[in-house]
């Protein structure tokens, strides 16, 4: 498959994806990425190469399942966002000055859709309205007031493309109101923003004991550090701050064998302080695959 994977040709950064390959070997169930744009000639091939791959990896782990393996593991992502750049996909932050219009960077809620707009215009969003939340993410693209995307929708270990329309608006108040977002229900939905999103950002902020929608209860200490409150459960990893004018925070941790709830599960995401809680978009690749959480601040 890596024969068949080009960076070039492009023209936009909406020509550039990432392929996943899902090995599921244990006890370190990492997955490998290559980046490669959707113009190259053997774009289509590659990614057929790809899904097949990871169907034949899940066959493969369902009638030999490996046994007597233990171990703790790590895996940091590359968060850089994929653009083109001088017709080729690379990971390289690209800074040509906003559109015109209301800015959408920053933290944006309803009910239950929390939605993050980095500076470079990167969605991560979740919606929490069912029993398994779903994860969207993907480049977002704007013009004057217009907001479209073409995201990545994860529920569990299922990918499917969703359409995002929307319109930002900063009057009479700040908002985003969302007319479609496939997989979404109860449209149009008006989301506001998280005003404590543009400020100095501090690891004491987001100190506390969460609850996560997985099972289990974890404490960030004021350096970062994160630990369970299940007796003999290890935790790896912890919160990063990443930006210091922005208050959001980068979480990554790997939870060790049992006694933890979910054994050596490894979760990722954004997690910024809001009124009610916490806002939190992760991913969990462990079996049974979780896209997204929810983080919820116990004290």
């Amino acid at each position: 498959m890596e024969s068949l994977v080009s960076t070039t040709p492009c023209t936009a950064s909406s020509q550039c994806s990432t392929l996943a390959l899902d090995s599921r070997t244990a006890p370190c169930s990492f997955i490998q990425r290559y980046d490669y744009s959707l113009a190259s000639p053997t774009a289509a091939a590659a990614s057929a190469a790809a899904d097949a791959y990871n169907k034949l990896s899940a066959q493969a782990a369902a009638i030999a399942p490996p046994s007597n393996l233990s171990g703790i593991c790590f895996e940091r992502l590359d968060f850089t966002p994929l653009n083109c750049v001088a017709n080729q996909c690379v990971r390289q932050f690209v800074f040509d000055g906003p559109p015109g219009g209301p800015q959408p960077e920053g933290i944006w809620v309803s009910e239950t859709l929390q939605l993050f707009v980095s500076a470079v215009d990167v969605v991560w969003a979740i919606d929490t309205a069912a029993a398994t939340p779903a994860l969207y993410t993907g480049p977002l693209a704007r013009q004057g007031t217009s907001l479209t995307a073409t995201l990545n929708r994860v529920v569990g270990s299922s990918v499917t493309a969703s359409s995002l329309v929307a319109t930002i608006s900063d009057t009479p108040t700040p908002s985003i109101s969302i007319a479609r977002l496939d997989g979404l229900t109860q449209l149009p939905r008006t989301l506001t923003p998280v005003t404590s999103y543009f400020s100095p950002s501090a690891l004491s902020q987001v100190a506390g004991s969460y609850d996560l929608g997985s099972g289990e209860r974890i404490v960030v200490d004021a350096n970062g550090s994160v630990r369970s409150t299940e007796p003999g459960c290890t935790v790896e990893g912890g919160v990063q701050a990443p930006w210091v004018d922005r208050n959001v925070y980068y979480l990554g941790i790997t939870f060790g064998p049992a006694p933890c709830k979910n054994p050596k599960a490894f979760i990722e995401g954004v997690l910024a302080p809001r009124p009610d809680g916490q806002l939190f978009v992760a991913a969990k690749r462990q079996v049974p695959d979780i896209a997204a959480l929810k983080m919820t601040r116990v004290n």
